[in-house]
């Protein structure tokens, strides 16, 4: 299976088991896979247009690795998304980022619009991937 592939199929698995994780109410664990499954999708992406996208968790690096190397418009809907789910990589896993905790900010609704954010963003991958 080519390197891209790989990254994709894990992108894709992530999202299942962040609508597992939000079957059972664990929505802050359901939000950041999604951003797992974006970040991987992304680097998907770079990764199949031969751009290294390091380490980076950034979604807004990897976004702009897109656009700047790759020479893809990437479209606002789908910018849209990311910045979305952006700031839920620290926020959905660590206790002295908010004045809660990540188990008691996040609910079904917030769970509910990043999942849709990131099906959003993967469409998008999948038909840029082809």
């Amino acid at each position: 299976m080519e390197e891209y592939k790989k990254w994709m199929v894990q992108a894709k698995e992530d999202l299942k088991t962040a609508e597992i994780l939000h079957e059972n109410g664990r929505y802050y664990a359901s939000v950041f896979f999604c951003h797992q499954s974006v970040e991987k999708g992304l680097k998907a992406l770079l990764i199949k247009g031969r751009k290294d996208p390091g380490k980076t968790h950034s979604l807004s690096d990897l976004l702009e690795m897109i656009e700047t190397d790759l020479g893809i418009q990437v479209p606002t809907r789908v910018e849209k998304a990311v910045n979305q789910i952006l700031p839920h990589y620290t926020l959905s896993r660590y206790p002295d980022v908010s004045d809660s905790l990540p188990s008691r900010i996040y609910d079904v609704e917030t769970s509910e619009r990043i999942m849709r954010s990131c099906k959003e963003v993967l469409e998008w991958l999948n038909q840029s991937l082809q």
